[in-house]
């Protein structure tokens, strides 16, 4: 399975939140070192997609902004979620 192929089936599963995004972020700082950097709106999407129903509650807020986040600021959001 190809790098880009792994990001986009990437599920959280049991893992923390951290350890879900820190696998994102290894990913996606790869694919730029080989010259496939993913944009950051995709990023944020695929993080989305994985990572469960857990986070609902925090991730339809931020779906609802009107401008585009990095994925610092999402990470920063979800892990202050988790630790509630």
């Amino acid at each position: 399975m190809s790098l880009k192929q792994r990001l986009s089936v990437i599920q959280r599963g049991e893992q923390t939140i951290s350890e879900y995004l820190q696998q994102i972020r290894t990913i996606a700082v790869i694919l730029a070192l080989i010259g496939l950097p993913i944009l950051q709106d995709d990023l944020i999407l695929y993080t989305f997609n994985g990572i469960g129903p857990d986070y609902k509650e925090i991730v339809a807020p931020i779906k609802a902004y009107d401008t585009c986040i990095s994925f610092e600021y999402l990470r920063d959001k979800l892990t202050q979620f988790e630790s509630y």
